[in-house]
């Protein structure tokens, strides 16, 4: 038998100290996110510039709960004084949207939490855009004010390294699901951020065997959860040069 000791951080900053610990471990993560981005973020960004408070629902899956859980937030927080990151990662294991739209199921897992950003994303919503769709409407219908809503294409997996698996192409075909989403996010006027082609783009740079990220064939360990983590921290940076 083991002991293990628990010692819980007391801190933000002791958060994102623990996250740059992890993040030594691996090779660095060099990301140029798309220019046009926030289009559709706009109270995030004021928010986040005035340092003010931001309250986040993650939506999802176990992919999710591990991007929740890697104290991306810290390191936004870290990048713009005073601003405060409340991320709550509401999820239920291998769904996804095809779970979410019915009954009534948006109000127990985004509405009760009151969210200023919405996240969507995960690898469970069965190539299925029009739930995702669906449960963007029924939460603009059930808040007021609209929270602003960001969607993610689904990064890890078995097939998600670019090194082995010939059928994923960091560019996204006509017919992939990534591009499926891109339209379906411009179409319900939300932010799409293609994290699975910034996941493969990092894979494709580092000589880490894949398996160095992951803690079972699915799910990143905490040196993955550090790549997602810098993936959101390089997403949400650029407007800092603007405080």
């Amino acid at each position: 038998m083991k002991e293990i000791m628990i010692n819980p951080a007391t801190s933000d900053q002791e958060v994102k100290q623990w996250a740059d610990s992890v993040y030594q471990t691996i090779p660095s993560v060099i990301f140029s996110p798309p220019e046009d981005r926030f289009q559709y973020l706009d109270k995030t960004i004021t928010a986040l510039r005035n340092g003010e408070k931001v309250r986040v629902v993650m939506l999802g899956n176990s992919i999710i709960n591990d991007t929740g859980n890697s104290a991306w937030e810290a390191l936004v927080e870290d990048m713009y004084p005073g601003a405060d990151l409340e991320v709550i990662t509401s999820v239920r294991g291998g769904t996804g949207c095809t779970y979410y739209q019915h009954e009534n199921r948006i109000d127990t897992f985004v509405v009760q939490y009151q969210p200023d950003l919405l996240i969507i994303g995960g690898i469970s919503h069965l190539s299925d855009t029009a739930a995702i769709h669906s449960v963007i409407r029924q939460v603009r219908e059930r808040m007021e004010p609209d929270p602003e809503i960001m969607v993610m294409s689904g990064p890890v997996g078995r097939d998600d390294d670019p090194r082995t698996n010939p059928e994923f192409t960091l560019e996204p075909s006509p017919d992939d699901f990534r591009t499926q989403l891109a339209e379906m996010s411009e179409d319900a006027q939300v932010e799409y951020f293609d994290m699975k082609s910034a996941w493969g783009n990092y894979l494709s740079q580092t000589h880490a065997s894949y398996d160095y990220f992951l803690r079972d064939p699915v799910h990143a360990n905490v040196r993955g959860r550090q790549v997602l983590a810098r993936l959101l921290e390089a997403y949400f940076e650029s407007d800092r040069n603007n405080l």
